[in-house]
């Protein structure tokens, strides 16, 4: 489907300083002026264990998407941004900002940063709350992993982390996007966002971080730029990050609504959310519990030196008056489960991910099966080649 790590444009040149939750994070570069051009591509075969007529016999094979991205700093200043070029699983080419942003960093101790741009938004486990190529649950409710428009700041003092956000909007104004997001009717906009976290022993092999987060604004309802209603959106979540040599936990518990006026002609236990072009329905209310388990290996496997397993596990809680929610094929659903169990390999540049997915009441948030209480599986394969000019 989608590669759900946010790759940034040093991605290669850190990847002997890969965490141990099997996702290329960037570290800092230690020259203070620097420019670094990088890119991917990123193929996929799928076989679902349902759906047999909608798919070629033996599974499909296809290319998920290509990505071209930028990272520099001069002094105090920095920036990023990428673009990926998509059209995996619907049959049209999607072209989107994943992210563009521009940052300062100052405080006596260096401390303080201002950002700028199209970012993702700190809200619960960081940097991510999943191991999986997939994506868990919180992702595809929009709730973990996903980017909006505005202005942060974020304060690190010691091993604490204070961050506080406005955005404006959720999408920029593209016709699609990386992270899920409100569309059609439904649109979020003024967005605050708050987020505190602390580590005890940050840096070690044995840490772990406990953070807080909680974000309110406003949901605009109808066609835009003429929205005749406005209704309300929040979520909070507490989130556990917690690594063990090459073990490594993360839970979070999340709340969220969204409020639609009863006046209003809009569906009201119901949200459309979106990504790479497909639309789907989440129910307005609901609390959302996350998991996931990893452990690192290192072997010598002829090119391969990284092994990672790992499992995310989402259950869903529908919180709406009648427990249930309409999907986009206006069938009432319940309570959502998704779960992913894979395993990573790294060989320099080339990482793939073998993983079994399987779901309850997850055709849309999870785009597994079909939303009538039965559980379904599929089975995702990716491999991905990152290339950037910080290898020389």
């Amino acid at each position: 489907m989608n590669r759900l790590t946010d790759w940034s444009a040093t991605g290669l040149a850190v990847a002997a300083g890969l965490l141990c939750c099997g996702q290329a994070k960037a570290t800092e570069v230690s020259t203070p002026n620097h420019l670094t051009l990088g890119g991917g591509l990123v193929t996929e075969y799928q076989y679902k264990g349902y759906a047999y007529a909608q798919q070629a016999p033996g599974g499909d094979f296809k290319l998920d998407y290509f990505e071209v991205n930028v990272k520099g700093r001069h002094g105090p200043l920095s920036y990023a941004a990428e673009e990926r070029f998509s059209g995996v699983n619907f049959n049209s080419p999607y072209q989107l900002l994943h992210y563009g942003w521009a940052a300062y960093r100052f405080g006596a101790a260096g401390d303080e940063q201002i950002k700028v741009g199209y970012f993702k938004v700190p809200f619960g486990t960081l940097p991510y709350g999943y191991q999986s190529f997939w994506g868990n649950l919180g992702y595809y409710m929009g709730l973990t992993d996903n980017q909006a428009a505005g202005i942060g700041y974020k304060y690190t003092p010691g091993n604490w982390r204070f961050d506080a956000d406005f955005f404006k909007n959720n999408t920029l104004g593209q016709t699609t996007t990386y992270g899920i997001n409100p569309v059609g009717d439904y649109h979020s906009v003024n967005t605050g966002n708050v987020r505190v976290g602390y580590t005890f022993h940050e840096g070690a092999a044995h840490r772990i971080t406990f953070a807080w987060s909680g974000k309110a604004g406003q949901l605009e309802l109808g066609p835009t730029p003429n929205n005749q209603h406005t209704g309300k959106q929040w979520a909070t979540a507490a989130s556990i990050n917690g690594h063990w040599g090459p073990w490594m936990l993360q839970m979070q518990a999340t709340a969220y609504a969204y409020h639609v006026p009863g006046s209003s002609p809009y569906q009201r236990h119901s949200i459309t959310v979106e990504s790479y072009g497909y639309q789907y329905q989440i129910p307005a209310k609901g609390q959302l519990y996350d998991i996931s388990l990893g452990k690192n290996f290192g072997i010598s496997w002829g090119p391969f030196h990284k092994l990672q397993v790992y499992d995310d596990y989402g259950y869903l809680k529908v919180a709406t008056p009648s427990r249930r929610f309409l999907d986009a094929s206006g069938n009432t659903v319940g309570d959502i489960q998704l779960n992913e169990t894979g395993v990573e390999a790294v060989a320099g540049p080339v990482y793939l991910w073998a993983e079994l997915i399987a779901g309850k009441n997850a055709a849309g948030p999870g785009f597994t099966g079909y939303d009538n209480g039965n559980w379904y599986s599929r089975i995702n394969v990716a491999m991905a080649y990152y290339f950037s000019t910080a290898n020389g």
